[in-house]
């Protein structure tokens, strides 16, 4: 291994898209170096930047700055521990509970100094003697900030952030709240089949509890689903709500700051955002199509819904049509759209044929035929069970849930 001005590589620990970190010594004293490629000097500046002004026992803490043949380099201290994304979540309530406010605790001390961190998840979290700790800043950027792309994780992506709304306090909750959901729960809320698939349940989907009994408290995974509220204005309005929320809830003394935090910007509404992001579009892929067609939906313009999917075929443009048929009540086309859907010839993922059996049953309730509206979301509760689907089974079990309030 090389040398770094006086820092010693001792191994590789990660490759990304904008550098490598490694492993590093200098005067007997472990660091952690981040190598940038040669043309992400702005990039490297504005981590640098990010990093100084943070003295927080909940962040990574910065060491110094610099260049090495053309290509900038950031080193922090070195943390020893392993990283939410590797870590077994803690079986006992106190740790969590710690851990938990630790973590909200950091991403506080960032928003104090106006910035977002951009890209909360396990990966970025390590567990240091006991202690979370945020790292890596290299998307960290002011709060309310522009931008013309959405940057960080997809999967950890607040849905505002995919149509053009600002990065600001309710992006990084809503991350934070998907880091803690797969940690307590070992998994997604959705399955990461496709980017359009991860983007459609950003929107529309309602994810399960985490908590499934153990030692953690239900109030836990109530905490977790308010921070993965689709819409910036029903999170909290920023990390201090969200601990005094936390606080709260599990008789603790008051944490955090006390001054209101700034709200996002006002006005923001989903779908219609998203809406107008798509028809801004000069063109659209046959996903976003079937997106758009959806939103349409969902914001009651069947008629738009159903031109823009009317010369696209594959099963989901085809149960589209068919819910947007149902929720028209022209019935009977609706069967015909589901039955063409048995092909054995067409081809579908299983999370396609569990939508199928799910729009089904919204036929036959819409129809008034509810035994049999109940038996299709039994079905697809059922095989989404066996098959892991938990996007799937989220929506069984709401449908199952209006049925049983009949």
């Amino acid at each position: 291994m090389k040398t770094i001005q006086d820092y010693r590589l001792l191994r590789a620990l990660g490759q990304g898209t904008q550098a490598q970190v490694y492993q590093a010594e200098k005067a007997g004293r472990l660091y952690a170096l981040k190598l940038f490629e040669s043309g992400q000097a702005r990039a490297a500046q504005a981590e640098a930047q990010a990093l100084s002004k943070l003295r927080h026992p909940n962040v990574v803490g910065f060491v110094e700055a610099g260049g090495f043949e053309n290509r900038p380099y950031l080193v922090t201290e070195w943390l020893e521990g392993e990283s939410l994304e590797t870590a077994a979540p803690p079986a006992l309530w106190p740790a969590m509970r710690e851990l938990s406010l630790e973590m909200l605790q950091g991403l506080e001390a960032i928003h104090r100094q106006d910035l977002v961190h951009g890209d909360v998840k396990g990966e970025n979290i390590l567990l240091r003697a006991g202690h979370a700790v945020l790292v890596d800043l290299g998307f960290a950027r002011p709060a309310m900030s522009p931008h013309t792309a959405p940057a960080g994780t997809l999967a950890h992506l607040a849905p505002e952030l995919l149509f053009g709304h600002p990065p600001g306090p309710g992006s990084d909750l809503y991350a934070l709240g998907m880091t803690l959901y797969r940690w307590v729960r070992g998994e997604y809320p959705f399955s990461l089949h496709s980017p359009s698939e991860v983007i459609r349940w950003h929107l529309f989907e309602t994810p399960l509890q985490p908590i499934r009994g153990g030692a953690l408290p239900a109030e836990f995974g109530d905490f977790i689903l308010s921070l993965l509220a689709k819409s910036p204005a029903d999170r909290p309005r920023g990390v201090a709500a969200a601990l005094a929320r936390f606080a709260g809830l599990f008789g603790m003394e008051a944490v955090g700051t006390i001054e209101e935090e700034p709200a996002e910007a006002p006005g923001f509404e989903l779908y219609g955002e998203a809406i107008r992001f798509y028809e801004a579009k000069a063109e659209c892929s046959a996903e976003e199509k079937i997106l758009l067609a959806e939103l349409y939906h969902r914001q009651g313009h069947p008629a738009k819904a159903l031109a823009l999917l009317s010369d696209m075929q594959g099963p989901a443009a085809g149960i589209l049509r068919g819910k947007v048929l149902t929720r028209m009540g022209d019935f009977a086309e609706a069967e015909r759209e589901f039955e063409a859907l048995k092909d054995p010839n067409k081809a579908m993922t299983p999370g396609q044929r569990l939508s199928l059996l799910n729009a089904q049953g919204i036929l036959r309730y819409y129809r008034g035929e509810v035994a049999a509206a109940g038996k299709a979301f039994e079905a697809a509760e059922s095989w989404a069970r066996d098959i892991g689907e938990i996007a799937s089974l989220a929506v069984a079990y709401n449908n199952l849930g209006n049925i049983l309030l009949e």
